[in-house]
């Protein structure tokens, strides 16, 4: 479970054991373990993901803007790059 879509309903029956669940979930030490096993980064902003694993801070990620006619006629080799990521779940021995 992740908590990029998780949230509470209000007047929910079972609103006070929902808010220990998410609490829980967006504990320190249960972002650090999504981030370790799955590559999720973290939803707070006290956890240097670098310290964790070999990914770099937002702040240091470049956006740009996407050629999608160059993206298409280069698919097949982006694909074959993807599929020599780091997969969720791989954990480094």
């Amino acid at each position: 479970m992740t908590p990029e879509f998780a949230g509470l309903f209000k007047n929910a029956p079972s609103g006070e054991n929902a808010k220990k669940a998410l609490d829980s979930l967006l504990s320190k030490e249960a972002q650090i373990e999504l981030l370790k096993v799955a590559f999720r980064r973290p939803r707070r902003n006290d956890i240097k993901v670098s310290e964790f694993v070999e990914l770099p801070e937002l702040v240091d990620v470049k956006v740009f803007t996407l050629d999608e006619a160059n993206a298409s006629k280069n698919r097949d080799d982006f694909l074959a790059n993807w599929a020599k990521l780091p997969k969720a779940g791989d954990v480094p021995q």
